[in-house]
């Protein structure tokens, strides 16, 4: 029974968290304009995929995607509603289906983020912007593509940081904030570690 019970608080302090940088996410774009939120909001999903099995993360990984999308594109329904002529619950489908796609893709960085970073502490540093800015990529070109809501147009009103798309692309940002934030995530992670090793040396 205690072991149930702590198993079901894990799965919902998991769930949190990947619900948090689901919303940093949707936050750091319009209409709400947070742009600062997105240098840490997958700060969050990284811990968990750095200490979950890879499928866990996957899944993690999804509950993010499907947060930020429902956030990001919900005007889809209206859209194939208003303008496409669709019967409501068509347009709620469709956009169910869209939601679940592009969530994949974050389903994806997270698995990957935990199967390959297990082993090497510097993974954990460069594997995920260079993971998230070519997911980012793919999903802008796979099946016609869908460019909108990558992580770079988040900074629009940051002018210093937008200069780095004079140079390096929308995509030389998204990869800018990944690295920060897998810095971040990085550090608090071998911190967590170090406080681990020594609370079980202390017994």
């Amino acid at each position: 029974m205690f072991e149930h019970h702590k198993r079901l608080k894990s799965l919902l302090s998991d769930f949190l968290l990947a619900t948090f940088s689901g919303l940093f996410l949707i936050f750091s774009f319009p209409k709400f304009n947070q742009g600062y939120l997105a240098w840490i909001a997958l700060i969050p999903l990284l811990l968990l995929s750095f200490q979950r099995v890879p499928l866990k993360a996957f899944w993690l990984g999804m509950v993010t995607g499907l947060v930020a999308n429902s956030g990001l594109f919900y005007w889809v329904i209206n859209a194939m509603v208003v303008f496409g002529g669709l019967p409501l619950i068509a347009g709620i489908a469709i956009f169910g289906l869209l939601a679940a796609f592009l969530s994949l893709y974050v389903g994806i960085f997270s698995f990957f983020v935990s199967y390959l970073t297990r082993d090497s502490s510097y993974l954990k540093w460069l594997l995920p912007p260079v993971l998230w800015t070519s997911l980012e990529l793919t999903r802008a070109h796979f099946m016609t593509g869908f460019p909108w809501a990558s992580l770079g147009y988040s900074q629009f009103l940051y002018l210093p940081v937008i200069q780095v798309a004079e140079f390096a692309g929308v995509y030389g940002v998204t990869f800018l904030i990944t690295f920060v934030n897998a810095t971040l995530a990085g550090l608090i992670h071998e911190m967590q570690q170090i406080e681990r090793k020594q609370i079980l040396q202390a017994f």
